[in-house]
Parts: structure tokens; C-alpha cells; sequence
């Protein structure tokens, strides 16, 4: 079985892994990087490599969560129930009017687009994220823990697109570097090892 370093030596090579995956790399002194879970800063890491940004906070909360309370007390009020009473609000969801079908629309959403916290069933549990159609559509509003990472992803990407700044800056497809950060998949070599997935 592969570990995680052996498939980002396939992808990057030996040399550059050593680079990266060393806690001694001048470039970006004092962080440490050797001890980062590959796993959840992958889908960073290609959404950045890909749009050339950092997500953060979406409109989620804002759009179904109450105007009042604290931020735990508003996430934890926006649940199924309360998402499909409000798309059933929006003339384009047309025909989810009563009671009954709020819940149909509420119980299709469940299955095939939300995740309810701890993947708990029901339309009364909090609305954790967005089921992912795409590796690069996770999350909806990145959870609170996810600062705890921050600039841990932005590091690698502007090691692998050889970017100085503070910011990563989209790069143009003929760039000379193997990993340009905003142009088509085929063009950045992690991305076009992934995209098909």
C-alpha cells in the first residue's frame, strides 16, 4: 500500500518531495510542514492551483441561517427543513408550495446534495456541507477548524508554481513551470494527474 509520500514522489518527484516534505525548507521558515495530513490539504491545494484563491466563507450560513443569535446558535438552526422552506420561496422551485412537498424537496436534497452533521438523519439536524459532485466543491462554508491550516496550502502551491508574495498569482498557460496556477487542467501536471477523478 502506497503512503502518502510515495504518491507524491510519483507526482512530483523524489527531489521536490525532499524539498517539500522537510521542515529545513529556507523559503518559507519558521513553518514547518513535515507533519500536515496530505489528505485535507489536497483539495485545497487544487483548488487553489486551479482558481489561483484561498476559499473561504461562502454564503451558506448567510442565505439559510437566522439573522439573529451567535454563530454556533445560527448553524446549528440551519437544518433540511429550514433550506427546503426557503427554496420552496424561490419561484424557480415552483410546486414545492405545501407541507408535503417541502418535505419530498427536503428528503431529495438529503440524498443526492446535503450531509447533516455526524451524517445524522433527518430534516431537523444541522446542515454540515454540500455533498461533493467534484473534488474542488467540498465545502460550501469552510468549517471553523480548517484556520488552523491556514497558509499551510498557499505554502505548497507557491513552492510548486515557484511564486514569491505574499499572494499566489495566477499564471499564464505558457509559464515555464510544471505546476501554473489557473489555466486549463491539462496544463498543471498534479491537477492533470487528478482531474479525472
Amino acid at each position: 500500500m502506497s503512503t502518502a509520500r510515495d504518491i507524491v514522489e510519483q507526482v512530483l518527484s523524489p527531489k521536490m518531495t525532499q524539498e517539500i516534505w522537510s521542515g529545513n525548507y529556507d523559503k518559507v521558515l519558521p513553518i514547518t510542514i513535515n507533519g500536515f495530513d496530505l489528505a485535507a490539504i489536497l483539495p485545497a491545494v487544487f483548488y487553489m492551483l486551479r482558481f489561483g484563491w484561498r476559499r473561504g466563507k461562502g454564503e451558506f450560513l448567510t442565505t439559510f441561517g437566522p439573522e439573529k443569535g451567535t454563530s454556533s446558535q445560527q448553524k446549528r438552526a440551519v437544518t433540511m427543513a429550514r433550506i427546503a422552506d426557503k427554496l420552496a420561496q424561490d419561484e424557480r422551485f415552483a410546486g414545492f408550495d405545501s407541507e408535503a412537498e417541502k418535505v419530498v424537496l427536503g428528503d431529495l436534497l438529503l440524498c443526492f446534495c446535503f450531509v447533516n452533521v455526524n451524517n445524522r438523519l433527518g430534516r431537523d439536524q444541522q446542515v454540515q456541507r454540500v455533498a461533493p459532485v467534484h473534488y474542488m466543491a467540498s465545502w460550501v462554508d469552510l468549517p471553523d477548524w480548517v484556520g488552523n491550516m491556514r497558509f499551510v496550502p498557499e505554502t505548497i502551491v507557491a513552492m510548486l508554481a515557484n511564486q514569491d508574495g505574499e499572494y499566489v498569482q495566477r499564471q499564464d498557460a505558457l509559464s515555464s513551470v510544471d505546476f501554473p496556477i489557473g489555466p486549463r487542467y491539462e496544463e498543471n501536471v498534479l491537477v492533470r494527474a487528478f482531474y479525472q477523478g
